[in-house]
């Protein structure tokens, strides 16, 4: 007798004239090991019915629940035997739902199931919405099979009829994966792109600042035609230690960011330009190069912003940079505030004929001072 087994005991709630000895070799073949697919089959052969109800109780007879041999086979995880039931019609109509989040959830870990979740898509399955475990598995499947290859036309297919029968909880997945058209498709059906992402490495982040993160210039687009606020922002003292990947430099400050902010440290410089263009603002990117005393990064921003720089932005970077001890770029940013203030007096650019610290790296810079070295390394 099985662990299971030992736990648990069957009884057979009326069932005709079919043995319950027989039900009884279909429930043991589905328990055994990893699945015992001829023992399962011979049950069959010899009259078992795959719609038999099994009444489970715990030991001392408390009734559990009411269970079939579809149930079981999902509870067990056995995918050859959970084939063999759907292709003899053991999923009725009414526990269609039920079966597909069953089928998802198991096709988070193992293969094998797109052609039965397909088909039962095709006959009209849906996934609920208002249900967690559905929501969850949903948007999990996404990245989950993403990662595993799976063709982007089959999962585009599966997912966009699940969309558009009302499951929107996939769009940070989609976004993430970098799947435009279940993007695009989530916010045609009405997702809201503003809701926050609970991931660990990028938690309480926008689908805009996720977009932003993960360098989807595309889904950025969509977002920004799809409503997205600009101005939203999080706390990066929230986020885990890796919400920046290992091989790029780590955001070293614990302030609000948002997703201008995040481009910038990021540098993708084509997503930067997409939301300035759209009106973003970046005073909260020159605040945390401020505290980083970034001078490469400083130079990034200033070349992004262009001659339309507001002198009074610089006002509190200027501090933030004092307070941490980054004279030099503090310097650097009142000589920025004085040049766009002759700008918006002469019509000069803030970036004309720079100062010699200007537009240089760390490097550059270092060479430049006296008795600084032309050496790199």
């Amino acid at each position: 007798m099985g662990v299971f087994d030992a736990m648990y005991t069957s009884m057979s709630k009326g069932v005709g004239s079919v043995s319950t000895d027989v039900n009884e070799q279909m429930r043991t073949a589905i328990f055994t090991g990893s699945g015992d697919l001829e023992g399962f089959k011979h049950a069959i052969r010899d009259g078992a019915d795959i719609h038999h109800i099994f009444r489970e109780y715990v030991i001392g007879g408390v009734f559990k629940e009411e269970v079939t041999a579809l149930d079981l086979a999902f509870r067990c995880d056995h995918p050859k035997i959970i084939n063999e039931l759907i292709r003899m019609g053991a999923i009725e109509p009414k526990e269609r739902n039920g079966a597909l989040h069953s089928l998802l959830g198991l096709a988070t870990h193992r293969e094998g199931f797109v052609n039965q979740i397909r088909e039962l898509v095709a006959s009209g399955a849906a996934l609920d919405p208002t249900n967690e475990h559905h929501a969850e598995t949903f948007g999990y499947i996404i990245k989950t099979w993403k990662l595993k290859g799976i063709e982007s036309e089959e999962l585009n297919d599966i997912v966009i009829k699940l969309i558009r029968r009302g499951m929107n909880s996939g769009l940070s997945y989609a976004i993430r994966s970098g799947n435009l058209a279940v993007v695009k498709e989530s916010i045609a059906a009405g997702a809201d792109v503003n809701k926050r992402s609970f991931c660990c490495e990028t938690y309480n982040f926008t689908a805009l600042m996720l977009a932003t993160f993960h360098g989807h210039l595309e889904a950025v687009k969509a977002l920004i035609r799809g409503g997205a606020e600009l101005g939203s922002s999080a706390c990066v003292a929230c986020t885990a230690p890796s919400m920046i990947d290992a091989v790029s430099s780590p955001i070293q400050y614990f302030d609000f960011v948002d997703a201008f902010a995040i481009a910038v440290e990021k540098n993708h410089s084509e997503i930067a330009s997409e939301l300035l263009s759209a009106g973003a603002k970046p005073d909260r990117a020159l605040i945390q190069v401020a505290k980083k005393g970034d001078v490469t990064q400083l130079n990034r921003l200033l070349r992004l912003l262009g001659p339309n720089v507001d002198a009074q932005m610089f006002d509190t970077a200027v501090k933030v940079a004092t307070i941490n001890n980054h004279h030099e770029l503090a310097g650097m940013l009142l000589e920025c505030q004085r040049r766009s203030t002759c700008r918006e007096t002469s019509g000069g650019d803030i970036l004309s004929r720079p100062d010699p610290k200007f537009l240089r790296g760390p490097q550059e810079t270092a060479r430049a001072k006296p008795g600084g070295t032309n050496k790199i390394g």
